[in-house]
């Protein structure tokens, strides 16, 4: 047996993506990889696609808690509730979303946030009233900790939501040239901007840990508590 050359047993051994999607016909510079890691299963999703009301490209990463249903959900409706609330804000601005200021859309980012999350309560409610209740006929064996299980999944979101330049509207090259990004997150994945002229990666995104003092505060303004945190 002959030895590895030295240059390969510096290079990390990364495992093949799970899947790959390119974005979209117009732009073809992006897409996604997943890799599952410990886990027997994946917990993770993504989301990536194109707006066609508001004209904006969409990425989103959602790092799935105690299973993928909390993740899958959000990576199917995250988009919809944005373009709700950008409709919203453009009726209520009556002007173009262009026209609107950023700390508005900022704000529409948010909304869309809690929406999200009230109608993810919501859809677990009616599940479980459904297919999780021993005192359904259909499912009179459902043990309580599947019960558990089910109404605890969660995820992460880190969204990222690009608008192109007025150049790029105007012409028909393709461009990969944007005016605005916005970044909107809940939990601990980042998003990472690269590269600054040093060649290093610039963090978008703010963690919310209980390491974080002011999330630590908001969790205890809500009635939560934070263990070893």
């Amino acid at each position: 047996l002959s030895e590895p050359p030295r240059s390969n047993l510096l290079q990390p051994q990364l495992p093949e993506c799970l899947s790959e999607h390119s974005l979209m016909p117009v732009d073809k510079h992006s897409g996604w990889c997943d890799m599952r890691g410990r886990r027997k299963y994946m917990e993770d999703t993504t989301a990536v696609g194109h707006s066609l009301n508001f004209n904006y490209n969409y990425y989103a990463v959602f790092d799935g808690h105690y299973g993928i249903r909390a993740a899958n959900f959000a990576s199917r409706n995250l988009r919809s509730f944005i373009d709700d609330e950008l409709a919203r804000l453009s009726y209520e601005n009556n002007s173009s979303i262009d026209a609107v200021n950023n700390t508005a859309i900022e704000k529409a980012l948010s909304r869309a946030f809690v929406q999200l999350d009230e109608s993810y309560i919501a859809y677990e409610d009616v599940l479980q009233a459904k297919y999780y209740n021993n005192t359904n006929p259909e499912y009179p064996n459902t043990a309580p900790d599947r019960l558990r299980s089910f109404r605890n999944s969660g995820s992460t979101i880190t969204s990222v939501v690009l608008f192109p330049s007025l150049d790029m509207m105007a012409s028909s090259a393709l461009s990969i040239e944007y005016s605005t990004v916005y970044v909107a997150n809940i939990g601990d994945s980042h998003a990472i901007l690269c590269c600054d002229k040093s060649g290093l990666g610039l963090l978008l995104t703010t963690d919310h840990t209980p390491y974080n003092d002011e999330e630590k505060e908001r969790v205890h303004a809500a009635g939560g508590f934070v263990d070893e945190g």
